[in-house]
């Protein structure tokens, strides 16, 4: 669903993923290796929820995306609901919505290009990458989606559909960082009164 109101500032976080997990049965003992890393995008919804109690002003949304085939994605989007607080209560709700049960989530299939494309007719497009420009220069839009992988480089299929639109590329540091973090710093960082260039200090 594509946020055109104007009453708030509309966050989304896109966390790709490498592959799809297959899910047969929903086991959540070693859920992290047997699901292909799920636990981050469980923890993601954790994050936004924590800032969603305390940044009002904003809404915010979490992308998990994984892909299909070459021109198909598989959306699972989640908005704070304040009901999930552990991590595993989320990865439940991801295998169920992986399985097609009803949960928190909604589930969408679309090709990559209409993904991309009705997100970039509405949102500020950036792309978090370790090879991006310094985020400092970057003030934040009303509306901005922040592309991340998740444990990997998006797959290639996403990131050639994403050259096709108009997008920044952006670092919040030289290293590699957590999902969870980069999400956290993310938020942290629209409402600090910290001074940017002492918040680079931080990292």
């Amino acid at each position: 669903m594509i946020e055109t109101g104007r009453n708030h500032q509309y966050y989304i976080f896109t966390i790709v993923f490498p592959e799809k997990p297959a899910v047969k049965q929903i086991k959540l003992k070693g859920y992290a290796g047997l699901y292909k890393r799920i636990d981050i995008l469980a923890r993601a919804f954790i994050i936004i929820e924590q800032y969603a109690r305390v940044q009002k002003e904003k809404q915010l949304i979490v992308h998990g995306v994984f892909p299909e085939n070459d021109e198909i994605i598989t959306i699972l989007e989640y908005r704070p609901t304040g009901t999930i607080r552990r991590e595993k209560q989320a990865v439940l709700e991801i295998l169920k919505a992986l399985r097609g049960k009803e949960t928190s989530l909604v589930k969408r299939e679309e090709p990559v290009d209409k993904y991309l494309r009705g997100l970039s007719k509405y949102y500020d497009l950036v792309y978090l990458s370790e090879k991006g420009k310094p985020i400092e220069g970057y003030s934040g839009k009303e509306k901005t989606v922040y592309v991340l992988g998740a444990h990997k480089d998006p797959p290639a299929m996403f990131h050639e559909a994403l050259k096709r639109y108009k997008h920044s590329e952006l670092s919040i540091g030289p290293h590699s960082y957590l999902a969870t973090h980069v999400i956290a710093y993310i938020l942290w960082r629209s409402q600090s009164s910290i001074s940017l260039d002492k918040s680079q200090e931080l990292l």
